[in-house]
């Protein structure tokens, strides 16, 4: 989600959606990482520089209250 909303400033939802989706497949079926493909998708290449790329694939942001939610539950 977070991938296509930053490629979408400059390419339509649906067109990133139509690219990444046979990648994501492409990724599944032949035991490959999602990001290595994506970082040879040209239209990825062309809307996302590998700072944004890494950027989408970080947990920070679904981690940053774990240790206010731990402290808050007495959970040491």
């Amino acid at each position: 989600k977070r991938l296509v909303a930053q490629a979408n400033e400059q390419t339509d939802k649906e067109d990133m959606d139509r690219q990444l989706q046979p990648v994501a497949m492409a990724a599944m079926a032949n035991g490959v990482p999602y990001i290595d493909l994506l970082r040879e998708n040209e239209v990825v290449k062309a809307n996302l520089s590998d700072e944004e790329l890494d950027g989408c694939f970080t947990l920070d942001y679904y981690m940053k209250n774990v240790d206010y939610i731990f402290d808050r539950n007495g959970i040491k």
